[in-house]
């Protein structure tokens, strides 16, 4: 499933038009929240528009992947860190 999940957040990063992906994890901690097990995914990106608020491209490249990523949703506690780099 580890490998699945991160070759689809590679495949979603890459399709977004706002950024370029650097580096894409998907790493289980061995943890349960309300009975899920928990499931950290981590992204490494440019932004290709300097004057976009980082914020906001945090919020947006979460609520993409929330969209996107939905296979496992019931088995899955699902926590996001999303690092944006400028050029």
């Amino acid at each position: 499933m580890n490998t699945e999940l991160t070759e689809d957040v590679e495949q979603y990063l890459s399709q977004m038009e706002e950024i370029y992906p650097i580096e894409e994890n998907v790493n289980f901690t061995g943890e349960e929240i309300d009975n899920l097990s928990v499931v950290r995914y981590s992204a490494t990106v440019i932004k290709k528009d300097v004057s976009l608020n980082d914020n906001f491209l945090k919020a947006k490249i979460i609520n993409y992947l929330k969209e996107k990523i939905v296979k496992y949703d019931d088995e899955l506690y699902e926590v996001y860190e999303i690092k944006i780099l400028s050029e």
